[in-house]
């Protein structure tokens, strides 16, 4: 309750202090706008001859409008802070409600009574079997399957590229005591 307080009275004081630089940001913009009046088309365009006034000038609106921002994003937290407490406010009541551990419970037992409940229960259970297997597959085709093929691919851009075969290269580099198990 205390940060739900803190957060409102935040929240009026932001609501506040944007007025106040909306009304600064519209002072400084309608100077701005008097200093480029007098200000040839070329001027304002390229904006190679302009004077410290107007430099000034540009400043402030530019300084203003990031405080603005800065208060937006402010006022943005503020407003997630109050959305979060009144989610545990609704999580705290409906767990109040339901009586606890038992009471979930019971709530869940006589739910499954109903038919329709029942029907929706075995479509989520088919549909995590069918999920579950989805992701085996890809378990195995990511880890065996891949990587073996990638060897025998290796394997014939080896002998295409050199001409040379691999086990014939290891007979002629082994010693003669140190045959291949295979062989």
């Amino acid at each position: 309750m205390e940060r739900e307080t803190v957060l409102n009275a935040r929240m009026a004081e932001i609501a506040e202090q944007t007025e106040q630089l909306q009304s600064k940001h519209a002072d400084a913009k309608a100077e701005l706008d008097e200093l480029e009046s007098g200000m040839d088309m070329v001027q304002r365009v390229i904006g190679l001859s302009s004077t410290p006034e107007h430099a000034e000038a540009i400043a402030k609106v530019d300084l203003i409008e990031d405080q603005l921002e800065l208060l937006e994003n402010e006022q943005e937290k503020a407003e997630n802070g109050l959305a979060l407490i009144q989610r545990e406010r609704a999580a705290a009541e409906k767990s109040e409600d339901s009586g606890g551990f038992m009471g979930s419970l019971g709530n869940t037992f006589s739910t499954l009574t109903d038919p329709a409940s029942w029907s929706a229960l075995q479509d989520t259970l088919s549909n995590a079997t069918n999920t579950i297997m989805m992701v085996m597959a890809l378990f195995i085709l990511r880890t065996l399957i891949l990587p073996l093929l990638f060897l025998y691919c290796l394997g014939i851009v080896f002998k295409a590229i050199w001409r040379v075969d691999a086990r014939e290269l290891l007979m002629r580099h082994l010693p003669a005591d140190k045959e291949p198990a295979n062989a």
